[in-house]
């Protein structure tokens, strides 16, 4: 939504309406990084940013000014790779450019920032590295955020809560990890000369280069891992969604299920993958290798289990048949529905079609007795009393 200046007819300004007329005042740094005079610009501008390396509204653990220059850079709008907090000038170009845009649409610069970082194309693979150093500054939690983050992460991991020895387990060993990876900037200075002049020259360069977001989900995916013992009971969270569905998947295949420990410990190992993507995979490729297994046992299914169906899909539909034939209650696990699923038609092992299910059917006991095999029996008779007349 675009901020309009100006009063509201017969009311108070809203906030938003406030916001946009500061932004578009003509005494503005916004208004004056659209000025031809680059004079304008560099006066309201150091007197902007002066503020900005002053305060920490947005980021308690950084200065409002390398907040920016952070963001800008994350976004691919700045190359620099300087060390956040100093003035640079590829920065600040691309900080003009926040500010023109901020004066088009009438909001302040974080805004601008947090709508153009939400969208799908902020960003591209041509554009230049977060590095570790960026990364660390827009996303290291604070030690007293971390309460809340393990709570979340633990409840949405076992449906349940830490307790407080858990909790101040990870707030301690968090901060301890964040310290060990803070980045760390080094100054060297030389100097040079003979005995009339001296002349010295400084370099900055910055080191280890900190604790990244990634890097994060790493640590307390790890910690989960190895501070909640797994049973198998648990009601809801991650674990519980695993763990039902690998049992779903031996089921749904005609397959005995493995011991409750096996299906722990790969719960336990994919709780501990701290990548979304490659939990992901892996949860997808276990539940693709018991189909596979599946395959190898009822070869009349190994097209649609090569393709990630389960045996379930096509033996729900032959037990409701075989039940209509035989009035029995037949469920899609039963051996007989085994013997349809690999049908041997004499020179391939498939799955039966409709006139081989029947067929089968009415080799059954209790096809006689069933109201489908009596109405055929009717029909028969009814067909062949006609016939004598």
């Amino acid at each position: 939504m675009t901020y309009q200046s100006g009063p509201a007819t017969g009311t108070q300004q809203t906030p938003e309406q406030i916001a946009a007329g500061m932004v578009r005042a003509d005494n503005s740094v916004y208004f004056q990084a659209w000025s031809q005079q680059t004079e304008n610009f560099a006066v309201s501008a150091s007197e902007f940013f002066d503020g900005l390396k002053k305060t920490n509204t947005i980021r308690p653990d950084m200065s409002d000014f390398a907040y920016f220059q952070a963001m800008v850079r994350n976004m691919g709008l700045s190359k620099s790779k300087g060390v956040l907090g100093l003035t640079d000038m590829q920065d600040i170009s691309a900080m003009k450019d926040v500010l023109k845009a901020s004066y088009i649409d009438g909001i302040p610069w974080f805004e601008t920032l947090q709508k153009q970082s939400q969208s799908p194309y902020a960003s591209s693979s041509s554009g230049p590295k977060f590095s570790k150093e960026v990364s660390t500054a827009l996303t290291l939690i604070d030690k007293t955020d971390a309460e809340d983050i393990l709570s979340k992460a633990y409840y949405g991991a076992f449906g349940v809560m830490p307790n407080n020895k858990q909790i101040e387990n990870f707030k301690t060993r968090f901060a301890a990890e964040a310290q060990r990876q803070l980045a760390e900037t080094v100054t060297t200075r030389t100097t040079s000369g003979t005995d009339t002049s001296t002349s010295a020259k400084s370099a900055t360069k910055t080191t280890g280069l900190g604790f990244t977001q990634s890097e994060q989900q790493q640590f307390i995916a790890k910690f989960l891992k190895n501070n909640y013992k797994i049973t198998g009971k648990e009601e809801s969270g991650r674990v519980a969604t695993i763990i039902d569905d690998l049992q779903r998947v031996y089921q749904d295949n005609l397959l005995p299920e493995p011991p409750l420990e096996e299906l722990t410990a790969f719960a336990a190992d994919a709780i501990g993958t701290g990548d979304p993507e490659m939990y992901k995979q892996k949860i997808d490729a276990k539940l693709q290798s018991v189909r596979m297994v599946a395959a190898k046992m009822h070869p009349g299914a190994a097209d649609i289990l090569s393709a990630g169906t389960d045996i379930k899909t096509i033996a729900t539909p032959i037990s409701q048949a075989l039940n209509s034939y035989l009035g029995t209650n037949i469920a899609y696990n039963d051996p007989r529905i085994k013997e349809l699923v690999n049908y041997n038609d004499g020179t391939n092992i498939r799955t039966a079609n409709s006139i081989e299910i029947e067929k089968w059917a009415r080799k059954q006991p209790e096809f006689a007795t069933s109201a489908y095999g009596k109405n055929r029996a009717m029909d028969i008779a009814d067909a062949f009393e006609q016939g004598l007349k």
